[in-house]
């Protein structure tokens, strides 16, 4: 069996539809990329731990049936909180993001995570010219040596609002912003989902989630890759974990 080490997974459900791109982005950056399906991993084929990170591509698992990443994050929660206690980064984006929430994976030995609901406009969002994200200071490899750069991107989702639980949630850290004019916004469409204070994702340890779609945007070819500031800090991370 060819020798997994070094390379960075993709994984994959049914109904996910952007692991062509976040393969392509992650190798842009110059690492090996494996795409995976998920029942490789539970049935034993593929080890998560042989790999250096993991990307949760981005889609509508199952159908978006029950709650976007619902049946996803259930049915592989104990293999990726396996991974997580590694130390070594997981990237989960839009559904990725989804299953994140769903799998617990924002969630602290204290504090509930909260969870992704419907958009505040009551349906899917997917503006032709993107939106704008900030990307905030957060003290960790997620964001380092791009803190306060604001780039725009692609979104396509219906339930990316943040619902915070009770009490909060103080262990999670805003890592991307919604903005207007360079400002963190509530208003529609610049914040497509209405998740309060702007918030496109967090960080939490190793583990990032974000619903703006960074692999849409990172082909240097095309004139205008955002994205792959995003994708390369990811990548940086695995290669220094």
């Amino acid at each position: 069996m060819k020798s997994r080490r070094g390379k960075i997974g993709v994984a994959y459900f049914p109904g996910t539809n952007c692991q062509a791109e976040s393969k392509n982005a992650i190798e842009a950056c110059g690492v090996n990329v494996e795409l995976v399906q998920y029942q490789l991993v539970l049935g034993g084929q593929v080890n998560m731990l042989d790999y250096i990170a993991w990307l949760i591509a981005g889609g509508f698992s199952w159908g978006d049936h029950y709650l976007s990443g619902r049946i996803a994050g259930k049915v592989m929660r104990d293999k990726f909180m396996e991974f997580v206690a590694t130390g070594r980064p997981l990237l989960g984006i839009c559904n990725g993001d989804q299953v994140i929430f769903e799998a617990g994976l924002f969630d602290s030995p204290t504090h509930k995570g909260g969870a992704l609901v419907q958009n505040a406009c009551g349906h899917f969002v997917s503006p032709p010219t993107g939106i704008e994200l900030v990307v905030e200071k957060t003290g960790t490899p997620w964001t380092e040596g791009i803190e306060g750069a604001v780039l725009r991107m692609p979104v396509a989702h219906g339930e990316g609002r943040w619902l915070p639980p009770e009490g909060g949630a103080p262990h999670l850290t805003p890592a991307y912003r919604y903005v207007r004019d360079g400002k963190p916004t509530m208003t529609f469409p610049h914040n497509p989902s209405g998740s309060p204070d702007g918030i496109a994702g967090f960080v939490y340890n190793n583990v990032c989630g974000m619903m703006p779609h960074p692999e849409r945007v990172a082909r240097e070819e095309l004139g205008y890759a955002p994205g792959l500031l995003i994708i390369r800090n990811f990548v940086n991370y695995a290669l220094g974990a």
